[in-house]
């Protein structure tokens, strides 16, 4: 997968929202996608089972 620099990202001055592509092209494979998002999935599973334990915590995902 291709790294993504968070510089990327990064506002230093005025912008206008209109003239920004809502679109990130970060050329990926489908299997390789889904095989990380398995993976991930599981992951965030512990960590909720870990938190939800606990009673206090929880994992939230923002897309």
């Amino acid at each position: 997968m291709k790294k993504v620099s968070p510089g990327v990202f990064k506002v230093t001055n005025k912008i206008n929202l209109d003239e920004i592509p809502t679109k990130f092209d970060l050329e990926v494979k489908k299997k390789r996608v889904k095989k990380s998002l398995e993976s991930t999935r599981e992951d965030l599973g512990e960590w909720q089972d870990k938190l939800y334990a606990h009673g206090k915590y929880a994992v939230l995902v923002c897309l």
